[in-house]
């Protein structure tokens, strides 16, 4: 089971428990740079033993339409293999209020795992998708963890804490749902005492999106836990950049938990 954090790069955004302030909400990020989604889904996989469900919901109190289009990393248009729909670049449809809808990847025990990630073009905020992803090994525990779309901006800053020590690991995602601007922002992580042990730039080309083990991109994090601190790189002077974070820990054992940011104050 320790293998299993090798398996998946995964990613999917941190749903931000935000605490908003004056001008730095999701509508002042919608002003800022209109042509991105507030609602990406950072990351979607399957083979290697790894399956992905869509969970799709209408929270809203009238039938609400939606479109989901799905992309590879490098920002080209893919198509996500489904069970139920086949092969599709993307996923629309109506549902009534409270209604929801599954969608599951295919079963491929293929050695390669395949990446996507996707973006609620339409019906967002009424429209809400978690992603469920399942590790199945015959022999071993089946492994389920759960990621809720996340908003695509990020104002100021966010933190969140990662753990590379006895075995456990920190795995990032991050994707930039912005149809034309590359992203930019600054990594860093502060072991427990607050101190910066490492610190580098990150640049996301339009619609890509990375996704790594902590301590294997950023060596200087291993045998350390402690926070790590996302900042935009300011780009006509706005302190915002479209990227959408996941944040994943897996312990030695192969469970996976999902690990939320929080907005800096």
């Amino acid at each position: 089971m320790r293998y299993v954090s090798l398996l998946l790069l995964l990613a999917l955004c941190a749903f931000f428990g935000f605490a908003q302030k004056p001008g730095k909400g999701p509508a002042a990020r919608s002003a800022l740079y209109p042509s991105s989604s507030n609602n990406v889904i950072p990351h979607l996989t399957h083979g290697a033993n790894w399956q992905s469900t869509l969970i799709i919901m209408n929270v809203s109190t009238e039938p609400s339409f939606y479109r989901i289009k799905f992309y590879s990393p490098d920002g080209a248009e893919a198509k996500f293999r489904t069970q139920s729909e086949g092969d599709v670049h993307e996923l629309s449809g109506t549902l009534l209020p409270g209604g929801s809808k599954r969608i599951k990847s295919i079963v491929d025990d293929s050695a390669q795992e395949t990446r996507y990630w996707a973006e609620i073009m339409e019906g967002s905020g009424k429209i809400q998708v978690t992603a469920v992803f399942g590790w199945r090994v015959p022999g071993n525990t089946p492994m389920d963890v759960s990621v809720p779309n996340v908003n695509g901006y990020v104002m100021d800053g966010i933190y969140f804490p990662f753990d590379n020590t006895e075995g456990y690991r920190t795995a990032l995602a991050f994707a930039n749902s912005h149809q034309s601007s590359e992203s930019k922002f600054k990594l860093e992580a502060r072991n427990e005492a607050g101190i910066s042990i490492f610190s580098q730039e990150v640049t996301l080309d339009p619609r890509s999106q990375t996704a790594f083990i902590l301590k294997d991109e950023f060596p200087q994090t291993a045998n350390q836990r402690g926070v790590v601190v996302l900042r935009p790189v300011n780009s006509n002077f706005l302190p915002l950049v479209t990227c959408a974070p996941l944040v994943l820990q897996f312990t030695p054992e192969g469970s996976i938990t999902y690990i939320p940011a929080y907005d800096e104050y």
